[in-house]
Parts: C-alpha cells; structure tokens; sequence
C-alpha cells in the first residue's frame, strides 16, 4: 500500500511539474525586468479587451454569455489604441492563446500593456511570462512610462 501511494505521488508531482509555467525569475529591477521584455517582444501595444472569442471554433461564433466568459479569458478580439513596438496594422486584433498554463488570462472592458510576439502562423500571441498588465497597476505603468521616455 505504501508503495502505491508513493508511486501515485511521484506521478502526480511529475505530471504537474511537466505542465506547469515556468518563467524566468526576475533578480532585477521591475523597470529592468519590464525592460528586457519590451526589447525580446515582436510587438507591445496599449488595447482595451473586447470580448473573449471560442477559440476552438475560429469563426464567427462567440461563446455564450456564462460566468467564466462574461468576466473574461484567453482568446481575446482587443481594440489596439497604440502600438509602441512592432508594425500593427489594423487597430482590432484576435490575441491566440498557446492553451498552456501559461496563457494570458484577460478581463472584458480592461485596458493592457501587451507585450506579444508573432507565431510561426502569424499569429499574435501571449503568455503570462510576458509581463503584460493592466493599466490599473500603477507601478507597473511607471517603470513601462520611463522605458518610453528613454526612447523617445
């Protein structure tokens, strides 16, 4: 019995381990930090969430009204209202979520900072180690605030 329970643990602890985000730890500064991650991003942008598309269907279909999609969620449509890196040339993009527990979770109505990079199918996507917040934290907007200042 003991050895059952041992071996369910190491395959529990395993199969978590394997599936589980991993960023990178930051030992600097968050305006270093945020830094590094405006100069390794194809693309950073300032975009108001619109709505949270089904992404397992990709077309026009847009999930029901429920508890977890009215509040938000991965595959977003945002409405981009400035691009501070990279080329964007349409101001409505589809953000794709990679569907690993390091997709980018997103509010409905909620201004971000993204910094996104393009796929291999040219697509715009995310991830939680990328850094992107909301434009309610404050200090987060500082430290991005003087990165734009350096380069302008």
């Amino acid at each position: 019995m003991k050895k059952l329970i041992l071996l369910t643990y190491l395959i529990v602890v395993i199969a978590t381990d394997s599936i589980a985000c991993k960023c990178g730890i930051y030992t600097t500064s968050l305006q270093a930090a945020t830094q590094e991650r405006y100069n390794s991003s194809d693309f950073v942008i300032s975009a108001k969430v619109e709505l949270v598309r089904d992404s397992l269907t990709k077309g026009n279909y847009f999930m029901e009204p429920g508890p977890y999609w009215r509040k938000g969620g991965y595959n977003v449509v945002i409405n981009v209202k400035k691009a501070y890196k990279g080329e964007i040339k349409t101001d409505k993009i589809e953000i794709t979520p990679s569907w690993l527990n390091c997709s980018q979770y997103f509010k409905i109505g909620d201004t971000y900072i993204i910094f996104g990079y393009i796929n291999k199918k040219g697509e715009y996507t995310t991830d939680i180690c990328s850094m992107n917040f909301s434009t309610d934290q404050k200090d987060r907007l500082r430290a991005f605030k003087k990165i734009k200042k350096k380069k302008t």
